[in-house]
């Protein structure tokens, strides 16, 4: 129970994450496929009992109505033969037969040789008639009269024939018997009728009638049930009389014993019954012939049976797989169909999560599927519009902080301060203060830069070394540094503050302090991809795992803050990153006691 519950689980759950379309063609599958199945099924089997009872039901009757014509045919032959035994003449001359004189005997026996004749030989297939009577002067007991002469009738046969005339149970003074006759090419049939005294029953004589097997092929020859089917006749032993197979002689008890003992216990005259016969089973039909110890019986195997519902199977499942080739067909176009826009719509989905905010899926279709590629549609143009917003306010934010880093410092104020104290170094002939506080007073103009956020690569290097010109002056001449940049990237736009931040960082961290072996270089170059500047310094330099966490953190820009000194370098790459995008920014190279390199991207038309 564990294990179909264990299956059933693991099935649905397949099911349930098995794709939209295999899910829909299965589905079509299914609802296509199953009712013919059933369908099929149930009328397969509604049409093998159909053939059945039809074949049974024909069967019937066919056998019924051969009975019939055999009883017919026969009694036919013991009608004439009651037209001899009722005639004045006839037993007048027989019961005188033994008294009378040779020449009367003659007389009498070429009489009834005559009346034979007439009576017997124009009819079809009726190969001889024999005649015995009684004599108490012959040897025998008989003198015998043979009409045709056609069969050698031998004591034995006589006798034999004779002893079953004699049954009691001969009904209506009637025999029948299969019998082989010397000379005859199989078995015949024959009639017997026993000749008595009409006025005391004493037995006075035998008549026999011989029928060849055709007078009774000739009854059902052209019966066809079906393939493999056969029709013959049986007595109440058994014993075959005629069959319509040429290949079964008669007289031989060739059928299983089972089926004379189902006809006798069958309680009506005819019925069908089924049997197994030479190893195959059949459907039986009989009937009693009247009159007769006869049974006239067919035989169908169910083979061919069977082969008519074959070929119902058959188109049932042609049928079927045109139909299974029909629905895979259908089923795909429309799953397709369904699967397919939504397969788009995931993949817009996709698109728009890795940052393609401009992408849109085509609506193509009015349906449900339609209202949803719309609404991803006005979802993204909603997304697009509030990130974009979000960005200006974010732009905003960043012009309204460096206006109130301006209003704190008022330049005007600082300007004519920073001069004050330049004419008062110079007057008081300290030239070092006069130097360090003008690249002071210009470090802060061009910072400020009327609350401009962009200017050119050229200030942005005059903004970098005056910081170099106070921090060498700040630090007593620990370090040196070379501005070595391409003339035409300094009319190119920038941000400004870029490079300050990463000087700041290379002095502090860089370059030592009590040593005045430092360098700090500031290498410009522009090719086609945009402006790179480098800044390089010979300091003690950043082990790799420490590098590779810092390029980390400035890819994912985490823990942005503002420090002491100045913005970080963290600030430096959002800013890079907001205003020309990902393509653009920093990154560091170094190895341990060589020195640091931080690469700046940025655009050469900003």
């Amino acid at each position: 129970m564990k294990s179909i519950k264990s299956l059933f689980v693991k099935l649905t759950h397949m099911i349930r994450n098995a794709k939209m379309q295999t899910k829909l063609i299965f589905s079509f599958l299914l609802i296509a496929v199953i009712p013919p199945i059933i369908i099929g099924g149930v009328y397969v089997n509604r049409f093998k009992t159909a053939v059945e009872e039809k074949i049974s039901i024909y069967s019937l009757q066919l056998v019924k109505q051969v009975g019939e014509n055999i009883a017919s045919n026969v009694f036919k032959i013991k009608s004439y033969s009651d037209d001899i035994l009722m005639s004045v003449e006839f037993n007048e001359r027989i019961q005188k037969y033994t008294r009378a004189s040779a020449t009367e005997k003659t007389l009498s026996r070429d009489y009834f040789s005559h009346m034979m004749q007439f009576k017997f030989l124009n009819i079809e297939n009726i190969d001889d008639v024999f005649m015995a009577f009684l004599n108490e002067d012959s040897p025998v007991g008989y003198d015998t009269i043979q009409v045709a002469g056609y069969y050698r009738w031998g004591k034995e046969d006589l006798e034999r024939l004779i002893q079953l005339n004699k049954r009691k149970e001969n009904v209506g003074n009637f025999m029948t018997s299969l019998v082989h006759i010397n000379g005859a090419s199989e078995s015949s049939i024959v009639v017997g009728r026993k000749v008595e005294n009409v006025l005391n029953s004493k037995e006075l004589g035998h008549i026999f009638i011989a029928i060849n097997q055709e007078f009774l092929r000739n009854i059902y020859k052209d019966i066809e049930i079906g393939k493999g089917s056969d029709v013959f006749i049986l007595d109440k032993n058994g014993i075959l009389l005629s069959s319509n197979n040429p290949d079964v002689m008669s007289g031989e008890m060739i059928f299983e014993k089972e089926l004379i003992e189902k006809i006798k216990q069958s309680k009506t005259e005819y019925t069908t019954f089924s049997l197994e016969m030479d190893g195959e089973n059949h459907l039986v039909a009989f009937s009693g012939i009247e009159g007769l110890d006869w049974y006239i019986v067919s035989t169908i195997p169910y083979s061919y049976l069977n082969a008519e519902t074959s070929v119902f199977i058959y188109s049932i499942v042609t049928f079927t797989i045109g139909i299974l080739v029909l629905a895979v067909l259908v089923s795909f176009l429309l799953s397709h169909s369904i699967s397919s826009p939504v397969k788009k719509l995931e993949k817009g989905m996709k698109k728009f999560g890795e940052g393609s905010l401009t992408y849109r899926v085509e609506v193509d279709r009015d349906d449900e599927i339609g209202y949803l590629q719309r609404g991803f549609n006005y979802m993204a143009n909603d997304i697009e519009v509030l990130l974009a917003k979000i960005e200006e306010e974010n732009k905003l934010r960043r012009i309204t902080e460096l206006k109130v880093l301006e209003y704190q410092i008022n330049p005007h104020f600082l300007y004519n301060t920073l001069d004050a104290i330049n004419w008062m170094a110079q007057k008081a002939k300290q030239n070092d203060i006069g130097y360090i506080v003008t690249a002071l007073a210009r470090f802060f103009r061009l910072s400020l830069n009327n609350g401009k956020e962009y200017y050119s690569v050229k200030d942005e290097i005059e903004h970098v070394l005056n910081y170099l010109i106070i921090s060498k002056i700040r630090y007593k001449d620990c370090f040196d540094f070379t501005l070595q940049v391409d003339p035409l990237a300094e009319s190119c736009k920038t941000l400004k503050i870029v490079l300050q931040p990463i000087v700041e960082n290379a002095i502090k961290h860089g370059i030592h302090k009590n040593s005045n072996e430092g360098h700090i270089w500031i290498i410009g170059e522009m090719d086609e991809e945009g402006i790179t500047i480098m800044v390089r310094d010979n300091g003690k330099g950043i082990n790799e795992k420490k590098v590779h966490e810092l390029n980390r953190a400035l890819v994912e820009i985490k823990d942005v803050s503002c420090k002491e000194s100045g913005f970080g370098l963290r600030n430096v790459q959002q800013r890079i990153r907001l205003n020309y995008g990902e393509k653009y920014g920093l990154y560091i190279e170094s190895q341990g006691g060589r020195g640091t390199t931080v690469v700046v991207k940025l655009p050469k038309d900003a």
